[in-house]
Protein backbone atom coordinates (compact mmCIF):
# COMPACT_ATOMS: atom_id res chain seq x y z
CA UNK A 1 0.00 0.00 0.00
CA UNK A 2 2.20 2.94 -1.10
CA UNK A 3 1.65 6.41 -1.41
CA UNK A 4 1.03 6.68 -5.13
CA UNK A 5 -1.67 4.08 -4.47
CA UNK A 6 -3.38 6.53 -1.63
CA UNK A 7 -3.07 9.35 -4.05
CA UNK A 8 -4.53 7.38 -6.98
CA UNK A 9 -7.44 7.07 -4.66
CA UNK A 10 -7.21 10.08 -2.50
CA UNK A 11 -10.91 10.78 -2.83
CA UNK A 12 -12.16 7.20 -1.53
CA UNK A 13 -9.32 7.60 1.36
CA UNK A 14 -10.50 11.37 2.27
CA UNK A 15 -14.33 9.81 2.71
CA UNK A 16 -13.07 6.78 4.96
CA UNK A 17 -10.94 9.50 7.21
CA UNK A 18 -14.28 11.00 7.83
CA UNK A 19 -16.25 7.84 8.64
CA UNK A 20 -13.01 6.99 11.31
CA UNK A 21 -14.85 7.75 14.11
CA UNK A 22 -18.29 6.80 13.73
CA UNK A 23 -17.42 3.89 11.27
CA UNK A 24 -20.77 2.31 9.47
CA UNK A 25 -21.16 -1.37 10.44
CA UNK A 26 -21.26 -2.28 6.53
CA UNK A 27 -18.85 -0.65 4.29
CA UNK A 28 -19.66 -2.00 0.80
CA UNK A 29 -17.00 -1.29 -1.84
CA UNK A 30 -17.71 -1.24 -5.57
CA UNK A 31 -15.80 -0.37 -8.73
CA UNK A 32 -12.08 -0.16 -9.27
CA UNK A 33 -9.90 -3.87 -9.78
CA UNK A 34 -10.15 -6.65 -7.33
CA UNK A 35 -6.65 -5.45 -5.78
CA UNK A 36 -7.38 -2.35 -5.85
CA UNK A 37 -10.72 -3.20 -3.46
CA UNK A 38 -8.86 -5.41 -1.53
CA UNK A 39 -6.01 -2.86 -0.65
CA UNK A 40 -8.66 -0.05 0.07
CA UNK A 41 -10.58 -2.70 2.37
CA UNK A 42 -7.30 -3.43 4.34
CA UNK A 43 -6.98 0.35 4.69
CA UNK A 44 -10.09 1.08 6.07
CA UNK A 45 -9.43 -1.76 8.77
CA UNK A 46 -6.32 -0.34 9.71
CA UNK A 47 -7.88 3.24 10.07
CA UNK A 48 -10.50 1.87 12.34
CA UNK A 49 -8.20 -0.21 14.46
CA UNK A 50 -4.60 1.79 14.42
CA UNK A 51 -3.76 2.41 18.17
CA UNK A 52 -1.77 6.17 17.15
CA UNK A 53 -3.71 9.03 17.58
CA UNK A 54 -3.49 10.22 14.17
CA UNK A 55 -5.55 10.19 10.92
CA UNK A 56 -4.33 8.47 8.17
CA UNK A 57 -3.20 4.78 9.97
CA UNK A 58 0.40 5.09 10.23
CA UNK A 59 0.54 1.62 8.76
CA UNK A 60 3.74 1.08 10.42
CA UNK A 61 2.65 -0.21 13.81
CA UNK A 62 2.21 -3.86 14.81
CA UNK A 63 -1.41 -3.83 14.40
CA UNK A 64 -1.68 -2.43 11.42
CA UNK A 65 1.41 -4.29 9.90
CA UNK A 66 -0.86 -7.39 10.70
CA UNK A 67 -4.26 -6.48 9.17
CA UNK A 68 -1.81 -5.64 5.90
CA UNK A 69 -0.04 -8.28 5.61
CA UNK A 70 -3.18 -10.33 7.24
CA UNK A 71 -2.04 -11.84 10.58
CA UNK A 72 -3.57 -9.89 12.62
CA UNK A 73 -6.25 -12.35 15.07
CA UNK A 74 -9.08 -9.64 14.56
CA UNK A 75 -8.99 -9.37 11.02
CA UNK A 76 -10.19 -11.92 8.58
CA UNK A 77 -10.89 -12.50 4.97
CA UNK A 78 -13.98 -14.54 3.32
CA UNK A 79 -12.38 -15.01 0.00
CA UNK A 80 -14.54 -15.46 -3.15
CA UNK A 81 -12.22 -15.22 -6.27
CA UNK A 82 -12.09 -19.19 -6.61
CA UNK A 83 -14.98 -20.09 -5.25
CA UNK A 84 -18.32 -19.46 -3.96
CA UNK A 85 -18.04 -18.29 -0.05
CA UNK A 86 -20.17 -21.11 1.95
CA UNK A 87 -22.70 -20.97 4.69
CA UNK A 88 -20.29 -22.42 7.42
CA UNK A 89 -18.20 -19.32 7.06
CA UNK A 90 -20.76 -17.54 7.67
CA UNK A 91 -22.42 -19.36 10.59
CA UNK A 92 -18.96 -19.00 12.19
CA UNK A 93 -19.02 -15.39 12.33
CA UNK A 94 -23.01 -15.54 14.10
CA UNK A 95 -21.78 -18.04 16.12
CA UNK A 96 -18.81 -15.93 17.57
CA UNK A 97 -20.04 -12.77 17.27
CA UNK A 98 -20.04 -11.89 21.08
CA UNK A 99 -16.22 -12.55 21.03
CA UNK A 100 -14.48 -9.20 21.58
CA UNK A 101 -11.67 -8.39 19.76
CA UNK A 102 -8.07 -9.43 20.93
CA UNK A 103 -6.20 -6.79 19.62
CA UNK A 104 -8.06 -3.74 17.80
CA UNK A 105 -10.97 -1.55 18.50
CA UNK A 106 -12.93 -3.80 16.23
CA UNK A 107 -13.11 -7.39 14.60
CA UNK A 108 -13.00 -6.96 10.56
CA UNK A 109 -14.61 -9.20 8.58
CA UNK A 110 -13.88 -8.75 4.64
CA UNK A 111 -15.43 -10.22 1.74
CA UNK A 112 -13.59 -10.22 -1.18
CA UNK A 113 -15.83 -11.11 -4.40
CA UNK A 114 -18.37 -11.06 -1.85
CA UNK A 115 -21.00 -11.94 -4.84
CA UNK A 116 -20.01 -14.95 -4.51
CA UNK A 117 -21.38 -15.92 -1.66
CA UNK A 118 -23.77 -18.74 -1.80
CA UNK A 119 -27.68 -18.08 -1.76
CA UNK A 120 -27.62 -19.95 1.84
CA UNK A 121 -24.78 -17.75 3.08
CA UNK A 122 -25.81 -14.74 1.42
CA UNK A 123 -28.95 -15.24 3.89
CA UNK A 124 -27.06 -16.05 7.16
CA UNK A 125 -24.92 -13.02 6.60
CA UNK A 126 -28.51 -10.80 6.36
CA UNK A 127 -29.28 -12.73 9.60
CA UNK A 128 -25.75 -11.18 10.97
CA UNK A 129 -26.69 -7.98 10.00
CA UNK A 130 -29.90 -7.77 11.37
CA UNK A 131 -28.91 -8.40 14.72
CA UNK A 132 -27.72 -5.53 17.15
CA UNK A 133 -24.70 -3.89 17.38
CA UNK A 134 -21.17 -5.54 18.63
CA UNK A 135 -17.60 -4.97 17.50
CA UNK A 136 -17.54 -6.69 14.40
CA UNK A 137 -17.38 -4.23 11.10
CA UNK A 138 -18.52 -5.92 7.70
CA UNK A 139 -16.81 -5.20 4.36
CA UNK A 140 -18.35 -6.30 1.48
CA UNK A 141 -15.85 -6.36 -1.99
CA UNK A 142 -17.61 -6.30 -5.26
CA UNK A 143 -17.49 -5.18 -8.90
CA UNK A 144 -20.63 -3.46 -8.87
CA UNK A 145 -23.25 -2.91 -6.09
CA UNK A 146 -25.98 -4.65 -7.79
CA UNK A 147 -24.26 -8.23 -7.60
CA UNK A 148 -25.40 -8.01 -3.61
CA UNK A 149 -29.02 -8.72 -2.44
CA UNK A 150 -30.76 -5.34 -2.33
CA UNK A 151 -31.31 -5.46 1.46
CA UNK A 152 -27.59 -6.18 2.02
CA UNK A 153 -26.67 -2.91 0.22
CA UNK A 154 -29.85 -1.40 2.24
CA UNK A 155 -27.83 -1.93 5.54
CA UNK A 156 -24.40 -0.62 3.90
CA UNK A 157 -22.76 2.54 3.22
CA UNK A 158 -21.60 2.64 -0.40
CA UNK A 159 -18.14 3.56 -1.58
CA UNK A 160 -17.41 3.44 -5.27
CA UNK A 161 -13.63 3.76 -6.57
CA UNK A 162 -13.11 5.01 -9.49
CA UNK A 163 -14.47 2.55 -12.54
CA UNK A 164 -11.38 0.83 -14.35
CA UNK A 165 -11.03 -1.46 -17.40
CA UNK A 166 -7.53 -2.88 -17.90
CA UNK A 167 -6.20 -1.60 -20.88
CA UNK A 168 -5.70 -4.38 -23.36
CA UNK A 169 -8.89 -5.40 -22.77
CA UNK A 170 -10.82 -1.99 -23.38
CA UNK A 171 -10.63 -1.87 -26.86
CA UNK A 172 -12.22 -5.58 -27.11
CA UNK A 173 -14.87 -4.72 -24.85
CA UNK A 174 -15.92 -1.70 -27.01
CA UNK A 175 -15.54 -4.25 -30.07
CA UNK A 176 -18.24 -6.65 -28.57
CA UNK A 177 -20.48 -3.99 -27.24
CA UNK A 178 -20.39 -2.14 -30.72
CA UNK A 179 -21.69 -5.74 -32.05
CA UNK A 180 -24.29 -6.26 -29.43
CA UNK A 181 -25.86 -3.15 -30.27
CA UNK A 182 -25.79 -3.72 -33.83
CA UNK A 183 -27.09 -7.63 -33.38
CA UNK A 184 -30.00 -6.08 -30.63
CA UNK A 185 -30.94 -3.48 -33.50
CA UNK A 186 -30.52 -6.12 -36.78
CA UNK A 187 -31.43 -9.26 -35.15
CA UNK A 188 -28.28 -10.61 -37.37
CA UNK A 189 -24.60 -11.19 -36.70
CA UNK A 190 -24.90 -12.72 -33.83
CA UNK A 191 -21.66 -15.36 -33.77
CA UNK A 192 -19.66 -12.48 -35.54
CA UNK A 193 -20.12 -10.88 -32.28
CA UNK A 194 -16.94 -12.33 -30.84
CA UNK A 195 -15.12 -13.67 -34.06
CA UNK A 196 -11.68 -13.25 -34.29
CA UNK A 197 -10.99 -11.67 -30.64
CA UNK A 198 -9.92 -13.69 -27.97
CA UNK A 199 -12.35 -14.32 -25.09
CA UNK A 200 -12.19 -15.52 -21.10
CA UNK A 201 -13.83 -15.00 -18.00
CA UNK A 202 -12.42 -11.75 -16.78
CA UNK A 203 -13.22 -10.22 -20.45
CA UNK A 204 -16.83 -10.97 -20.26
CA UNK A 205 -17.68 -9.82 -16.78
CA UNK A 206 -16.04 -6.50 -17.71
CA UNK A 207 -18.48 -6.58 -20.89
CA UNK A 208 -21.29 -7.07 -18.18
CA UNK A 209 -20.38 -4.12 -15.96
CA UNK A 210 -19.55 -1.83 -19.02
CA UNK A 211 -23.77 -2.84 -19.84
CA UNK A 212 -24.54 -2.06 -16.08
CA UNK A 213 -22.51 0.93 -15.73
CA UNK A 214 -24.15 2.24 -19.31
CA UNK A 215 -27.91 1.45 -18.07
CA UNK A 216 -27.05 2.98 -14.42
CA UNK A 217 -25.43 6.21 -16.61
CA UNK A 218 -28.94 5.95 -18.84
CA UNK A 219 -30.73 6.58 -15.74
CA UNK A 220 -29.05 9.24 -14.45
CA UNK A 221 -28.41 11.09 -17.14
CA UNK A 222 -24.66 11.06 -16.55
CA UNK A 223 -22.80 9.72 -20.05
CA UNK A 224 -24.34 10.41 -23.31
CA UNK A 225 -23.06 7.60 -25.88
CA UNK A 226 -23.96 4.99 -28.54
CA UNK A 227 -24.63 2.80 -25.36
CA UNK A 228 -26.87 5.10 -22.97
CA UNK A 229 -28.68 6.18 -26.04
CA UNK A 230 -29.96 2.49 -27.05
CA UNK A 231 -30.71 1.77 -23.64
CA UNK A 232 -32.56 5.23 -23.67
CA UNK A 233 -34.98 4.22 -26.59
CA UNK A 234 -35.12 0.42 -25.50
CA UNK A 235 -35.34 -0.08 -21.52
CA UNK A 236 -38.70 0.70 -20.14
CA UNK A 237 -40.18 0.41 -16.58
CA UNK A 238 -41.94 -2.83 -17.53
CA UNK A 239 -38.79 -4.44 -19.37
CA UNK A 240 -36.00 -2.99 -16.47
CA UNK A 241 -36.29 -6.16 -14.22
CA UNK A 242 -35.90 -8.79 -16.79
CA UNK A 243 -32.79 -6.52 -18.14
CA UNK A 244 -30.88 -6.66 -15.26
CA UNK A 245 -31.96 -9.89 -14.14
CA UNK A 246 -30.38 -11.50 -17.65
CA UNK A 247 -26.93 -9.12 -17.32
CA UNK A 248 -27.16 -10.24 -13.17
CA UNK A 249 -27.57 -14.44 -14.59
CA UNK A 250 -24.85 -13.99 -16.93
CA UNK A 251 -22.67 -13.04 -14.27
CA UNK A 252 -23.49 -15.99 -12.10
CA UNK A 253 -23.44 -18.55 -14.87
CA UNK A 254 -19.66 -17.29 -15.94
CA UNK A 255 -18.75 -18.79 -12.45
CA UNK A 256 -20.06 -22.53 -14.15
CA UNK A 257 -18.35 -24.85 -16.43
CA UNK A 258 -20.50 -23.22 -19.40
CA UNK A 259 -17.78 -21.54 -22.08
CA UNK A 260 -17.70 -17.52 -21.74
CA UNK A 261 -18.04 -17.22 -25.33
CA UNK A 262 -21.74 -19.42 -24.90
CA UNK A 263 -22.66 -17.10 -22.63
CA UNK A 264 -22.41 -14.14 -23.94
CA UNK A 265 -24.33 -14.92 -26.88
CA UNK A 266 -27.22 -16.29 -24.23
CA UNK A 267 -26.67 -12.84 -23.05
CA UNK A 268 -27.07 -11.48 -26.26
CA UNK A 269 -29.91 -13.53 -27.21
CA UNK A 270 -31.77 -13.16 -24.38
CA UNK A 271 -31.47 -9.56 -23.79
CA UNK A 272 -32.30 -8.88 -27.92
CA UNK A 273 -35.92 -10.88 -27.00
CA UNK A 274 -36.67 -8.58 -24.30
CA UNK A 275 -35.76 -5.34 -26.90
CA UNK A 276 -38.04 -6.60 -29.41
CA UNK A 277 -41.11 -7.90 -27.37
CA UNK A 278 -44.02 -6.38 -28.47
Amino acid sequence: MNREFLLEHKRSIKILNMLKNSPPRVLIIEGGLCDDRVEIGKYWSALVNCPCDQSPPCLECELCRGIVEQRSPDFYILDGRHESIKIDQVRVIQRDRDIPPREANYRIFLFNEAQNLSVQAANSLLKVLEEPEDKNLFVLLVPQKTLLLPTIISRGFLLTLKWKIREFEEENIKKIIKGLLNFWVSGKGLFNILKGKKTDKNLVKEVIFSLQRSILNTISKDTLNDVTEFFKKNITSSNFWNVSYVLNQAYLMLETNLSPEDILYWLAFNLYTIFNLN
